[in-house]
């Protein structure tokens, strides 16, 4: 499979973030909070930027399956949020909120 240099980078990125911090072993069903945090989001006259957030969260996605083995159709939440900073960051929030489907049944 093809991947663009720059989404081979941006898990390697991933990897090395996650290497020696992961302690999340989820039971069930997860929950995520992806805080994109730039100043991309805004012009210098103070005005919205277009761009898209909903581009931007299958990457964070599939590059946490890949350092991690959770898989995508786990995530039962998904929220993002663009947050104005100086500095340029991804931060994700996971949060296992157990077997749904078993509430269900």
């Amino acid at each position: 499979m093809f991947l663009h240099p720059d989404i081979r980078k941006f898990r390697q990125t991933v990897d090395m973030s996650l290497r020696d911090r992961i302690n999340f072993f989820p039971t069930g069903l997860i929950a995520a909070i992806i805080e994109f945090q730039s100043l991309d989001w805004i012009t210098k006259a103070r005005t919205v930027r277009k761009m898209d957030i909903d581009n931007k969260i299958k990457p964070v996605l599939d590059a946490i399956e890949h350092c991690t083995g959770i898989k995508d159709e786990l995530y039962w939440h998904v929220h993002a949020i663009k947050v104005v900073s100086k500095e340029r960051k991804t931060v994700v929030h996971l949060f296992d909120i157990g077997d749904v489907v078993e509430l269900i049944a």
